[in-house]
């Protein structure tokens, strides 16, 4: 038993771990550029390696992403009050002249409604005014992502 563990510690923890970081910020960075489509890729690439298809619900998901999005210089901040109520996910910059980006989940029940479910994530980053308390406090740049879920599918909608 520990030479397996040494082993899923050396090579498959290792692997995995490698595979997240470069996952994460090629994500991170599609999202900053605006680049939803390559966004949708790489985050549902992760998706399909790395989750079950029974793992479908919203709050795995929401903690999927806080677990998947925690990169260096970025704080990962969840269900903090924003505007005129709760955000999902935001990743707050380390500097005020770096990107912060916010992002409202929600689960699909069909793989017909990812597009209008990210719609709506997206809708409700704006009629709740998520971004303004970031944009008071002098982040140079504020953006507002809505991503459904569906088993291992995700859409992303840009505010």
């Amino acid at each position: 038993n520990k030479e397996v563990k040494t082993i899923y510690d050396n090579i498959f923890m290792k692997w995995f771990d490698e595979y997240q970081r470069v996952k994460r910020n090629t994500f991170i960075n599609e999202l900053i550029n605006g680049n939803v489509i390559n966004a949708i890729d790489y985050l549902s690439d992760v998706l399909e390696n790395s989750i079950s298809y029974y793992d479908n619900y919203e709050s795995f998901y929401h903690g999927f992403m806080i677990g998947f999005l925690k990169a260096d210089g970025y704080e990962v901040k969840s269900n903090r009050e924003s505007g005129k109520g709760r955000f999902d996910i935001a990743l707050i910059p380390a500097r005020k002249t770096k990107t912060c980006i916010v992002i409202e989940c929600k689960h699909s029940f069909h793989e017909d409604d990812l597009i209008e479910d990210s719609q709506k994530a997206a809708k409700q980053i704006e009629r709740n005014d998520y971004l303004k308390s970031f944009e008071s406090k002098g982040y140079r740049q504020v953006l507002g992502y809505g991503i459904s879920f569906y088993k291992k599918q995700c859409y992303i909608t840009k505010v």
